[in-house]
């Protein structure tokens, strides 16, 4: 059998420490149909060499195994998911230009393009974002490689990012240059990115809490994979999740902190209008809701106390349903109040990722002995999850 190609360097690097130091060093590696054949010196050569073999040869050159990082970036790809464009289909640079102009045309002139999924190779030479400003002058366009470690932009963004190619990093980021010594647009790694980052438009904080719910409903396929995906959210302001399926559950508590998990409490984990862990909770705007929220906790706490956990949906919707002098577990409209004070609970939603179905009725709990529930059941077809 004859290789397809054989590598002749100094040193092929094995990671086996069963080598025998006083042997030498592999030099020769055969290669077919993409799989090694034999590792060795010239006796490899010698064995595997034919008439169509390709030779290489790298004097004094080192042969290593590929050291392979296997990650993702699940919230950039969410944000951009939900607010770029798609480049992962463009099969070449004129398509990626058509789906820009594309987006420019549904877009104010001062609006920011962002994109994701975009491939350095149909660039003919070195990426830049010289063609971006041919094509589209003026124009804010930022576009993350599929890797989501570059960004080729717009000479519009260099000049609102104030790069001029003499930044100086932490690391290995860079902002390129050309042989006129000005910027290229290729914005390599992450502190660079940051520069250009710093200037896109800023996304709502619930759209892009949005992002990352979606994402973890589209990904995530256990409670602690969706713990994982929301740990590695940028977080610039606070909030709280409860992520549970069939099995387990965790309430979340976000801040600039970071997130805090609160296992459930014999089986049950209450949240009403404040934080429950100590790092967020004593930084809160405490004025906003309390001592309302705190009450409410109180109560349905009191009453998990003074009773078993509910058994049924039935159950624990009687459990909310507040008593006469109790805390009010739920908002009621005072008309008598301007029209943005006519605070009410609209909905109320039971969950039950075992049966796959979500209940929905129109209005408190205690509308629940004369309003119907609505059933929502998630059903999988071929892989495709529907609802009905």
């Amino acid at each position: 059998m004859h290789a397809d190609v054989l590598v002749r360097v100094a040193h092929v690097e094995t990671l086996d420490d069963a080598h025998d130091p006083a042997q030498p060093a592999s030099q020769v590696v055969a290669v077919r149909d993409g799989r090694i054949l034999a590792v060795g010196g010239e006796e490899v050569a010698a064995s595997f060499r034919g008439p169509a073999t390709a030779v290489h040869d790298f004097p004094g050159g080192v042969l290593l195994p590929g050291l392979t990082d296997a990650h993702a970036h699940p919230v950039w790809g969410s944000s951009e998911t939900g607010s770029g464009i798609d480049l992962s289909g463009a099969d070449s640079l004129e398509a990626v230009l058509a789906t820009v102009a594309d987006a420019l045309r549904e877009r104010p002139d001062d609006a920011w393009v962002t994109g994701y999924g975009l491939d350095l190779n149909h660039f003919p030479g070195t990426p830049g974002g010289a063609v971006l400003g041919e094509r589209f002058p003026g124009r804010a366009i930022s576009l993350m490689t599929r890797d989501a470690h570059a960004l080729v932009v717009s000479p519009r963004v260099v000049e609102l990012a104030g790069l001029t190619g003499r930044e100086t990093f932490g690391d290995t980021s860079s902002v390129e240059v050309g042989a006129d010594g000005r910027p290229t647009g290729h914005v390599v790694e992450l502190q660079a990115m940051d520069l250009v980052f710093a200037h896109y438009p800023e996304v709502p904080v619930g759209t892009a809490a949005g992002y990352v719910l979606a994402l973890v409903l589209e990904e995530a396929g256990s409670v602690a994979e969706a713990v994982e995906i929301v740990r590695s959210a940028p977080i610039a302001s606070s909030g709280s999740f409860t992520v549970f399926d069939a099995t387990d559950a965790v309430l979340l508590d976000l801040s600039p902190d970071g997130v805090f998990a609160l296992e459930p409490d014999n089986g049950t984990l209450v949240r009403t209008n404040h934080f429950l862990t100590p790092t967020p909770a004593a930084n809160e705007k405490t004025w906003l809701y309390q001592p309302d929220s705190g009450n409410r906790y109180a109560l349905i706490q009191q009453r998990l106390t003074d009773t078993a956990p509910p058994r049924s949906a039935d159950e624990l919707v009687a459990l909310l349903v507040s008593g006469e002098g109790e805390a009010a577990l739920t908002c009621l409209p005072d008309m008598s109040l301007p029209e943005g004070q006519r605070w009410a609970s609209l909905a109320t939603v039971i969950l039950e990722p075992a049966a796959r179905t979500a209940r929905i009725l129109d209005g408190t709990p205690a509308d629940a002995v004369t309003r119907p529930w609505r059933f929502l059941h998630a059903q999988d077809n071929g892989g495709d999850r529907t609802t009905t």
